[in-house]
């Protein structure tokens, strides 16, 4: 009876917004207006009227006709791979270009999120994996991103963290992703940034195309302060709860 109290109330915690552990974070950011993964933090963007035009895209990913509700894709000069739009809105990215934010005394990478599902459409974000290298026309992901500077996924078994979001539609930002900037050490010698991104794991994403993009701005507001994703349940997992699976590459 004590076993399934247990396991009722961590599926309540799961449902309610996000729980952290051992594996796998849980961000819903149509019920939480922020929160952190591996060190970033997560905001959603309310304001409308954005505009694709004001923002500085690098990365267009849309479903390819698959059927599997799956976009997957990162920026390059090169030849693209996985769903990524070949297009003037995908290519190589100087991590310089990306603006530095400092939110309570700690500098973060801030990008923007533009998500295409427009109608408050329902979609998940299920993988971000950031590199630098020398050259900005590399391709093939295998041996891109064979050890991230950052991973959403980063965790002690094969986590598997997602966001729930809520999209606006094209022209109106979602959400502001900030990664800490004292990942990037190397960026002397590797200037470009690599920018992979998943969507639709969890919730498909079969609609238009989603775009990262940075914006030049005098001042950035801080995001809300991160909502704690620290109900932590070390050494017990979620049971069936963290059993997201990647798609193989």
């Amino acid at each position: 009876m004590k076993k399934l109290l247990f396991v009722s109330v961590i599926a309540v915690l799961f449902a309610l917004g996000f729980v952290s552990n051992s594996w796998a974070v849980y961000l819903d950011l149509t019920t939480h207006d922020s929160g952190t993964i591996n060190g970033a933090l997560f905001s959603k963007i309310d304001q409308t009227g954005t505009g694709t035009g004001a923002l500085n895209s690098f990365l267009r990913i849309q479903e390819t006709g698959q059927g599997d509700g799956i976009e997957e894709g990162y920026n390059t000069d090169g030849i693209v791979q996985f769903d990524t739009k070949d297009d003037p809105h995908t290519h190589s990215l100087l991590l310089s270009s990306v603006p530095l934010v400092n939110i309570n005394g700690t500098n973060y990478r801030e990008f923007i999120l533009d998500g295409g599902e427009g109608g408050d459409k329902l979609v998940s974000l299920d993988e971000i994996q950031l590199q630098l290298h020398s050259f900005g026309d590399l391709t093939e992901y295998g041996t891109l991103f064979n050890a991230p500077l950052f991973d959403m996924d980063t965790s002690i078994i094969d986590g598997n963290s997602t966001i729930k979001l809520s999209l606006k539609g094209n022209g109106q930002a979602d959400m502001y992703a900030y990664i800490p900037d004292s990942l990037f050490t190397d960026s002397t010698a590797n200037p470009y940034l690599y920018f992979y991104s998943q969507f639709g794991e969890n919730i498909t994403a079969d609609g238009t195309f989603e775009e990262w993009a940075w914006a030049t701005r005098d001042t950035t507001p801080p995001p809300p302060v991160p909502e704690p994703a620290t109900m932590t349940l070390l050494g017990l997992g979620l049971l069936g709860l963290a059993s997201f699976r990647k798609r193989s590459k």
